[in-house]
């Protein structure tokens, strides 16, 4: 599985991903979104499962990669409050989405 991500979500992330110890998630951080690198593009392509975790309503980072491979992400976390994600509801959305 890849979980995707960019900006501010790279400490909170790491943080949910070693409180969920899988070993079988890659999480490809960008520090901008554009344009996509070529590895990440070969792990998205690649892999079973894709979920992108942004600060926003729309999902715009979702559409990105998609409009980038082609391929449609199977799940997103997303956060449009104007907060930053906490590390418990990115543990809990992680979980309800594996």
């Amino acid at each position: 599985m890849v979980l995707l991500g960019w900006g501010s979500t790279l400490e909170v992330v790491r943080e949910a991903l070693g409180r969920i110890k899988r070993t079988d998630i890659l999480y490809l951080h960008h520090s901008q979104p554009y344009p996509l690198h070529e590895i990440s593009i070969k792990h998205i392509k690649r892999a079973e499962k894709r979920i992108v975790i942004e600060g926003n309503a729309t999902g715009q980072f979702a559409r990105l990669v998609r409009s980038e491979t082609g391929i449609e992400v199977d799940g997103k976390i997303l956060k449009y409050n104007g907060l930053q994600f906490s590390v418990e509801e990115v543990t809990e959305r992680l979980c309800e989405l594996l």
